[in-house]
């Protein structure tokens, strides 16, 4: 598994997460499930969306507008 950690010095709004991916490319590399979390630090991290990619290539794009909404 891959982590990508991404941290704001202060509280920031986020409407959207794209991610780019290309399983024909490397497919050791391309994820299958991308789980967002969110949080103030590490103890408090909750998940908000999962995102199950089949051999994807391209952007994908989350919203978070409401992430506990759905």
């Amino acid at each position: 598994p891959h982590l990508v950690n991404i941290q704001f010095p202060r509280k920031t709004e986020i409407d959207e997460v794209a991610i780019y991916t290309d399983f024909k490319l490397d497919e050791s590399y391309a994820p299958h499930k991308i789980i967002i979390r969110l949080g103030s630090n590490f103890l408090d991290l909750q998940d908000v969306r999962e995102i199950t990619l089949d051999e994807h290539t391209g952007w994908t794009r989350v919203s978070m507008v409401n992430p506990d909404k759905g």
